[in-house]
């Protein structure tokens, strides 16, 4: 079965399932310090979206050994609609705009956003150094505006 997955550097491109970043780690003690890092950012997501009253969807976080280089720019790639997420192991492990990344692949997989070149945090460029409060005011309008019919 094709799905269709969004990445922050490629628009209207298809994956299969396991997403053409790379291939899915196996989990150990590694692995799961650099989960760990990008963990602390969908709890951050979480607290948001509970906060404004609605409820928070589980997200299948995915790190990833990139082994494609067709894809050796992509920061993450999110399924649209299906709370799958996956980041590279490099980008997991020192990637000083995680934050950005992970909120950007929120979005797609939570709300199905595409990419807008109009909004800093969907634009398929990353948008580098944006602050957290920023972050977090554009990831609340989706929130409100994607979930406010589903309360």
């Amino acid at each position: 079965m094709k799905r269709k997955y969004r990445t922050t550097q490629r628009e209207n491109t298809k994956y299969s399932f396991d997403c053409k970043l790379g291939k899915n780690k196996k989990m150990d003690d590694a692995v799961y310090a650099l989960r760990k890092n990008v963990m602390k950012y969908i709890y951050e997501a979480k607290q948001i979206i509970e906060s404004a009253g609605f409820d928070f969807t589980r997200q299948n976080i995915r790190i990833v050994e990139r082994n494609d280089e067709n894809y050796r720019t992509a920061l993450g790639c999110g399924a649209m609609n299906d709370n799958i997420v996956w980041i590279p192991d490099c980008v997991a492990a020192n990637d000083p705009d995680l934050r950005f990344i992970v909120f950007h692949e929120l979005g797609h997989s939570m709300f199905g956003l595409n990419h807008d070149s109009k909004c800093p945090l969907m634009n398929a460029v990353i948008t580098r150094g944006m602050d957290a409060g920023s972050i977090h005011k554009i990831f609340l309008r989706y929130v409100r505006k994607n979930l406010g019919g589903k309360k």
